[in-house]
């Protein structure tokens, strides 16, 4: 569905009880209420003027929801929260930079397959900015403007991840964090660092680490 609507009627959806599908790509949407919808899967309102989403969203059956490219600075207080059958969140192009603050996205889905947050001039992430991501989770920060990788905002979410989980973080201008060179699980958490091109080269294990790897393995002489 595409036109020029500013306007849609988001309180009649409660009782659109078999709609499954609702996209309004590339409308002049400047705001969107509290939506609730007992049956809505896909989502998309991509490519419109949006800078407000209202909280209070019950959208419980939710699979796919698209908000890319439009002017938002921010979520709303538990946007994401309660949507536990989420397979697909996008919201790359918006203005969400320079930080994602905690609380950000707490997704609640056991099934989150994909987050996409590119292109938003991101440059830092607080700790806990997103939690809720699963094992095969991929997390798409790419052509963000990221200098650094925290540890305590992307620890936790590498530890969330297995391996089939991924972070991809091309065209960030990032210089590589001691932490992530000297941790015990170096080549675990690197695996799941996808086009990282660090300035300075850690994907090979410091000497030190690899002298202590080996020293902790002797056992003391009895």
């Amino acid at each position: 569905m595409s036109s020029a609507m500013e306007e849609f009627p988001f309180h009649i959806l409660p009782q659109l009880t078999k709609l499954k599908r609702l996209d309004l790509t590339g409308n002049l949407l400047k705001r969107v209420p509290a939506l609730a919808s007992p049956s809505l899967e896909i989502l998309i309102f991509s490519h419109n003027e949006i800078e407000r989403l209202d909280p209070g969203w019950s959208i419980p059956h939710l699979v796919t929801l698209s908000i890319k490219y439009n002017p938002m600075t921010d979520f709303p207080p538990g946007l994401v929260e309660g949507m536990r059958k989420l397979t697909h969140f996008d919201a790359s192009g918006c203005n969400l930079g320079p930080t994602l603050s905690k609380g950000s996205l707490t997704f609640q889905s056991e099934v989150l397959s994909a987050v996409s947050l590119k292109r938003n001039e991101i440059v830092n992430l607080e700790r806990g900015a997103i939690t809720g991501l699963r094992s095969d989770t991929e997390l798409h920060l790419e052509e963000n403007m990221m200098t650094e990788l925290k540890e305590d905002a992307f620890l936790p979410m590498l530890e969330d991840l297995g391996k089939n989980g991924k972070i991809f973080l091309s065209g960030n201008p990032i210089e590589c964090d001691s932490w992530l060179a000297f941790s015990p699980n170096f080549q675990k958490l690197w695996k799941r660092l996808v086009e990282l091109d660090c300035k300075n080269d850690i994907s090979q294990p410091p000497p030190q680490r690899l002298f202590l790897n080996k020293a902790s393995s002797f056992k003391p002489l009895r």
